[in-house]
């Protein structure tokens, strides 16, 4: 399961660099020592302090798009300052009305998203 697990990463995030797999109690006998951005898990009643993100075994297009859309957020953070944020103060300067700004946002963060995830899936 876990090789399984790993090829379908690689495969949904080519340009990522996936550290390792483990077992949950390989991970426990480690997980003071790692440094990691996502951990990625498909244990439920895994407790750590990581950022982590549950998954079924066999990944489903949540599971990708939550994977993808976490990866988008650290990808596209610049200083701090995260990428929705970003997109709403760009948006403003050019669209005054707030309401319109943030459905311009959504719309506009939807559209990325899908299209991250379906250039992540035709790959």
């Amino acid at each position: 399961m876990q090789k399984l697990l790993l090829k379908q990463c690689l495969y949904h995030l080519p340009n990522e660099n996936l550290s390792a797999v483990f077992t949950t109690e390989q991970f426990k006998s480690v997980e003071d020592i790692l440094d990691v951005d996502l951990l990625i898990t498909t244990n439920d009643g895994l407790e750590t302090t990581l950022p982590t993100i549950q998954v079924q075994p066999i990944l489903d297009y949540e599971d990708v798009l939550n994977i993808t859309s976490f990866v988008k957020d650290q990808t596209l953070s610049t200083k701090g300052v995260r990428f929705s944020q970003e997109l709403e103060h760009l948006l403003a300067s050019y669209i005054k009305d707030s309401t319109r700004t943030q459905e311009l946002k959504n719309k506009i963060q939807k559209l990325v998203n899908e299209e991250l995830l379906s250039t992540s899936t035709e790959e």
